[in-house]
C-alpha cells in the first residue's frame, strides 16, 4: 500500500483485526489529486443507512481496510461530512476531494464496525476491488439489505474543457425498483436519463452557465413511496474544469418497507 505525503496526516493509533497482530493503523497517512508510481486512485462514499450493524440510528460507522492496512484514522459515518473519505466536499465550497493512492490489481477490501474492540459480526463489507493503474474510483458502501456490498464506479472524467464542467448522477436509494433521471434548468433537459439502483451516468460535459444552475432528480419509475421529485440541489454553480457526481442515498429497515434517511449528497470529483 503506497500513498504520497501531501496534503493531511491522520492521527496514530491501533486496531487488532481478526486476531492478527499486526498494527494495521499507519502513522502519518496522506492523499494527493494524482498517482504516483502507477497507483490506483481511490475515495470511499458511505451510502449503507441500514442499521445491519449499527450503534447509530443511520447506519454503522466504520473503519477501512484495504491489502489488511487501516486507511482511516476517524470512522467513516453516512451522515457526517456527507460520508465522503478521504476528504468530504460540497458544491458550495467547490473544493476537489483527494483520492487515496492505492496499489493497483486485486484488493481485498473491508469495512468494519468502529468499535474500540471489534466482536463477532462487525465486518460489515468485505469485497474485492479489481484496481487498474492510473485510473480513479469510487468505492461507494452501499444498502442492499440483508447483505451489504462495496459498488466501485470508475471516475472517467477527464480531460475537461476549458468553459466547461462534468457531472453524473448515482442511485444507490437504497428501493430497487426507482429509475431517476436527472434535470438541468439551464439546460432545460434531462442530462442524465434512466438510472438504475447501484448505477451511475457517464459523466456529461455542460458548459458552465452564467447563472446559477438547479439540478433535480426526478422519478422515472419505481414503486417507491418519494414525490415524482426526489431531491433538488439549488443555486448549484459549476466550476470551469471540475467534475462532479449527484449520488441519492435513504434506506429501508428490516422490520417495515418505509423508505428512510434520504438524502442526496454532492461529491466535487476533482
Amino acid at each position: 500500500m503506497k500513498f504520497i505525503q501531501i496534503f493531511s496526516t491522520v492521527a496514530a493509533g491501533a486496531l487488532l483485526l481478526g486476531g492478527c497482530e499486526k498494527n494495521l493503523l499507519q502513522d502519518n497517512r496522506d492523499y494527493s489529486l494524482f498517482p504516483d508510481n502507477g497507483a490506483a486512485m481511490v475515495k470511499v462514499m458511505h451510502a449503507y443507512a441500514s442499521k445491519q450493524p449499527s450503534l447509530t440510528t443511520i447506519g454503522p460507522n466504520v473503519f477501512l481496510y484495504a491489502n489488511n492496512n487501516k486507511l482511516n484514522g476517524s470512522a467513516l459515518t453516512y451522515a457526517i461530512s456527507q460520508g465522503t473519505w478521504p476528504a468530504p466536499s460540497t458544491s458550495t465550497t467547490n473544493a476537489r476531494t483527494l483520492y487515496a493512492n492505492v496499489e493497483p490489481g486485486s484488493v481485498p477490501f473491508l469495512g468494519i464496525m468502529a468499535r474500540t474492540t471489534p466482536v463477532a459480526g462487525d465486518t460489515v463489507f468485505k469485497s474485492t476491488l479489481n484496481l487498474a493503474a492510473g485510473s480513479y474510483y469510487t468505492a461507494v458502501l452501499s444498502d442492499s439489505l440483508p447483505n451489504p456490498s462495496v459498488t466501485l464506479l470508475e471516475d472517467k472524467f477527464l480531460p475537461i474543457s476549458v468553459g466547461t464542467y462534468k457531472i453524473r448522477l448515482a442511485n444507490f436509494a437504497a428501493w430497487p425498483n426507482d429509475v431517476y433521471d436527472l434535470y438541468s434548468l439551464r439546460e432545460r433537459k434531462v442530462i442524465a436519463a434512466g438510472i438504475g439502483y447501484k448505477k451511475a451516468s457517464d459523466f456529461i460535459e455542460l458548459p458552465v452557465p452564467a447563472l446559477s444552475d438547479t439540478l433535480s432528480i426526478i422519478k422515472r419509475s419505481g414503486n417507491s413511496n418519494l414525490p415524482d421529485t426526489v431531491g433538488k440541489i439549488n443555486t448549484f454553480a459549476g466550476v470551469s474544469q471540475r467534475a462532479y457526481t449527484i449520488l441519492s442515498r435513504g434506506k429501508t429497515t428490516t422490520t417495515s418497507t418505509t423508505f428512510q434517511s434520504f438524502s442526496v449528497s454532492f461529491i466535487t470529483q476533482w
